[in-house]
């Protein structure tokens, strides 16, 4: 009787292992299935919501936006810097050049405005930053709250999660076998 008992738990285990390749979709209702595909339309709407990719797209434009400017800040204080030197070396030479010293006040007019550019775009991206922060914690609550919404969903649900995150490890008839004891364990 006991050999009879080992080839029938062999049986069932190879069994349960080959009956392994149900795929998640057949095992759970469609009722179950409604409630997770609007658990998940809910999670995708608030998600949505915090316009996150957006917040990301943003900083990352004004953070290019700064190093761009800061560039061509550097490269006008290089070219002042070079005029400078060349309208010293023309009034040294007593030529008086009223084009290069327009040049010289435009150039330093548009610095003055880039410097400004520059740290009004540095508090803007600050801000940017925070507020991405902000949105990345609301995401996580979103999450946790998705997270519990699916585990109090049906326990066959909850199976179908778990099941989705550790599919290699345990064929699904296996753990719907061992949690909905009071159902006859049959392959899916």
């Amino acid at each position: 009787m006991a050999v009879g008992k080992s080839k029938t738990i062999i049986a069932i285990m190879v069994g349960v292992a080959w009956s392994g390749v149900a795929s998640t979709s057949e095992l759970i209702n469609f009722n179950e299935q409604d409630k997770l595909n609007s658990i998940n339309a809910t999670y995708e709407q608030e998600y949505k919501a915090l316009n996150i990719d957006e917040t990301i797209s943003h900083y990352n434009k004004l953070s290019a936006e700064i190093e761009s400017t800061k560039i061509n800040l550097a490269n006008n204080v290089e070219m002042i810097k070079s005029d400078s030197n060349r309208l010293k070396d023309k009034l040294v030479d007593g030529v008086y050049d009223d084009s290069l010293i327009l040049t010289l006040r435009n150039m330093s007019a548009k610095v003055n405005t880039m410097k400004k550019e520059i740290e009004t775009a540095g508090k803007l991206l600050v801000e940017t930053k925070h507020q991405l922060s902000e949105d990345q914690q609301a995401a996580s609550q979103i999450e946790r709250v998705k997270m519990t919404h699916f585990s109090s969903s049906t326990r066959r649900s909850n199976l179908v999660i778990w099941m989705n995150r550790n599919a290699s490890f345990m064929t699904p008839t296996m753990v719907i076998c061992s949690v909905t004891s009071q159902r006859v364990c049959r392959p899916v």
